[in-house]
């Protein structure tokens, strides 16, 4: 941290007498006041339970706060009788606090176990001093497979360590596959080490990462910002393979579907290191074929309703050393309400680097924060859906070109709905929505019409403020002379 912290240790009453060792509640706070009512209340909570509570802050979602756990926990673990593993080690806090709770546990789920927010900020600017990203709840979901998470629309501290305190009875274990997302250029993740040249701000994505490979790339933001290419990226995996064992790896870069094999060596240490660009590539590791889901397109729609079927075209790749065999597949989802209707779908025989599309339908019986997962076989893609939304009653177009209220092919625009500038969901091929941006809290896209799109062509979007959804339509305006 670059200077002295102070944390305040909240011990359970059978502490001094008992030598059992206990798990431990990390509680963050913020800036608010109240600290002597805070301090009561979890002296309260410890006399009545045997967990060990840090009360640590005041929190910070930028610069090194949000890194400072691993230290932190590292000197209660050196200095106090505790269960010193995940599995016996929560998060919790409140408001901006909460919010800092939950990504803590997102970036660093092999430090611990859960995570629970009262009422938390429902976005926050995290990164390094000078380029933070700003970031909402949902966007660190991805991060939370392997842990316990609560979100608690209450000031009741007891109830978010009494969450806490039930997560060490039954943690979940480590996973066989992760995706991760990082603001910082430099990182570490269930033993992968990710390092890179990045000097703005940013997202590190690392998806479905196993012993037979991951998905990077970096964007300027989660989930559809712009890739930032021209980036420098090393990823190291852990102590996975023999000392100096030669292995196949695949480069399958999905923009170009160019593909590259060499052979790699594992250092004296047993790790393979993977030299990347800012570009979405698919990376596999072995001589056998390795399948991967790569992407997806709608097909039905612009956007993926709650309760509505969803048709879309999910893409399949070989990122192995070997072609792969036809295969059956039968569609499944681990995300509650998912349904599916139509045939099985059959992969084809793939060469190492080859993709397929594979078609499918499902529905999801209602709008879960996040994602929903769809898959076979284990090997899963992530799906966003929103909830119903009526027609716009009203909307603004602001255009900055000739200012005319419409969108015309090569403009630039924002719209806004009655409470506001609004973030843009679409697929729609002739609107770039790539580009956010936040004022006042506020985050809204600024979207561009493609200059090769026909004048006249109506384009559907789905328009998201902080109150309501709206589906907007409306034709592509013809430019002025």
């Amino acid at each position: 941290m670059g200077g002295m912290r102070t944390y305040t240790v909240h011990l359970p009453a059978t502490y001094k007498a008992a030598q059992r060792r206990y798990p431990v509640i990390y509680w963050l706070h913020g800036y608010e006041a109240g600290a002597d009512q805070r301090d009561a209340q979890l002296t309260a909570w410890t006399a009545k339970h045997d967990a060990i509570v840090i009360d640590a802050g005041p929190a910070e979602t930028s610069g090194n706060f949000p890194l400072y756990l691993a230290e932190l926990a590292d000197r209660v673990d050196h200095t106090l009788r505790t269960l010193a593993d995940r599995e016996h080690r929560a998060v919790s806090g409140s408001g901006v606090a909460g919010f800092l709770a939950l990504w803590i546990a997102a970036n660093s789920p092999e430090l611990v176990g859960s995570a629970i927010a009262l009422s938390p900020a429902r976005s926050a600017a995290i990164g390094p001093r000078g380029f933070e990203v700003d970031t909402v709840i949902d966007d660190l979901r991805i991060d939370h497979e392997a842990l316990r998470t609560r979100l608690l629309n209450s000031g009741d501290i007891s109830a978010a360590l009494d969450f806490g305190l039930s997560g060490f009875a039954d943690p979940l274990p480590r996973p066989k596959s992760f995706t991760h997302a990082d603001p910082y250029p430099n990182f570490t993740v269930w033993g992968w080490q990710a390092i890179s040249d990045r000097r703005q701000p940013g997202i590190t994505l690392l998806t479905d990462v196993n012993p037979h490979g991951f998905h990077s790339a970096v964007r300027e933001w989660l989930p559809n910002g712009k890739i930032i290419a021209k980036v420098r990226l090393t990823v190291t995996s852990p102590k996975l393979f023999a000392p100096g064992t030669s292995h196949v790896v695949t480069y399958l870069a999905l923009a170009t579907r160019k593909t590259r094999r060499v052979m790699q060596r594992a250092d004296s240490q047993g790790r393979l290191t993977f030299e990347l660009d800012g570009t979405e590539t698919e990376v596999g590791i072995g001589a056998e074929a390795v399948l991967s889901f790569a992407g997806f397109e709608l097909t039905s729609a612009r956007w993926a309703t709650a309760g509505e079927p969803v048709s879309l075209r999910v893409l399949l790749c070989n990122k192995g050393g070997a072609r792969s065999t036809p295969s059956a597949l039968t569609w499944e989802s681990p995300t509650p309400g998912v349904t599916f209707s139509g045939a099985a779908a059959r992969a084809p025989a793939l060469a190492p680097g080859e993709v397929v599309a594979l078609s499918v339908t499902f529905t999801a019986r209602t709008a879960l924060p996040g994602a929903v997962k769809i898959g076979t076989g284990g090997r899963w893609i992530e799906i966003p859906v929103y909830p119903p939304a009526p027609p716009a009653a009203s909307f603004k177009i602001a255009d900055d070109g000739d200012r005319d209220g419409h969108a015309s092919p090569g403009e630039g625009f924002t719209l806004s709905l009655p409470d506001g500038p609004a973030e843009l969901i679409t697929a729609d091929p002739c609107v770039d929505t790539s580009v956010r941006t936040i004022e006042d809290n506020v985050r809204y896209t600024r979207a561009r019409i493609e200059a090769s799109c026909e004048p006249g062509r109506t384009v559907r979007m789905l328009a998201r403020t902080a109150n309501a959804y709206a589906a907007i339509e409306f034709p592509i305006w013809y430019k002025l002379p």
